[in-house]
């Protein structure tokens, strides 16, 4: 299968749907799902000139200073997970919920792609947007995981081959940074991050921000054996996720419908 194949059996309101694709002067094209970024309703950062355009995974310049952004009040002008983990400062931790429901809808799109037999193969806070209506999609280009080019929320464990656990091992990456707004494996070069992930030691969330069952559910992702991490279904059925499941789950399903 190749990748357009891939791409389009995906259909979930979790992942960029491919709607076509077409050879152009050579170059082959897709067309994707445009994931507009979040926009803010109210005003709580002085914007410059240059941000006031369509979003997409910027890197903006923003007045810090002022309010921590909250999902419920106001949205990532960049698009990006990785734009919204730079617009908070330590301590000002994402809120507890709003980490949840992302770790939430990024599991259940996760979920879709291996039920497809797929492997995403890239997983990581710069390749998952937010829309507008706060809704978590990931992208899934498919492409081959290159070790002269590794992200460390996308890295292999040495001699391990890529399968469904390396995703699950790269959403625990995403979720922790989300938790402690840094690089879960963050080194100088690719030696260094293998021997932090072989350690297995990641920075340990604030305890007064996270719970410790949101604790526990980003180390088991980040297990270092891949059969002690869970499957993507089994997580979104962590007790992390007890109390808003049903509320959560009938969301996803409406945007489905809609």
């Amino acid at each position: 299968m190749d990748e357009a194949s891939a791409l389009a059996v995906l259909d979930h309101p979790n992942v960029i749907m491919v709607y076509d694709t077409f050879e152009d002067d050579s170059r082959f094209l897709i067309e994707m799902e445009y994931a507009d970024g979040m926009r803010q309703t109210h005003t709580p950062w002085q914007r410059t000139p240059a941000l006031c355009q369509p979003a997409g995974p910027l890197s903006p310049r923003l007045d810090r200073s002022r309010q921590t952004p909250h999902l419920d009040r106001c949205g990532s002008p960049g698009g990006t997970l990785r734009d919204l983990v730079m617009l908070h400062r330590r301590p000002n931790w994402l809120p507890a919920k709003d980490v949840r429901w992302l770790a939430y809808q990024l599991l259940q799109g996760i979920a879709h792609i291996h039920q497809r037999g797929i492997v995403h193969r890239d997983i990581k806070t710069e390749n998952v947007f937010v829309t507008s209506q706060k809704i978590l999609k990931c992208l899934a280009h498919l492409e081959s995981f290159d070790i002269n080019n590794v992200d460390p929320a996308s890295a292999l464990m040495p001699g391990e081959q890529y399968d469904s656990k390396c995703d699950i091992f790269s959403a625990g990456c995403v979720v922790h940074e989300l938790c402690t707004l840094q690089r879960t494996f963050e080194a100088s070069n690719i030696c260094a991050v293998m021997n932090k992930m072989i350690e297995g030691e990641p920075e340990p969330l604030d305890p007064t921000a996270y719970s410790s069952d949101l604790q526990k559910m980003v180390l088991c992702m980040l297990s270092v054996l891949p059969a002690d991490r869970p499957t993507a279904a089994e997580l979104l059925q962590h007790s992390v996720f007890d109390v808003e499941r049903g509320q959560w789950a009938d969301k996803v399903i409406s945007r489905r419908q809609n």
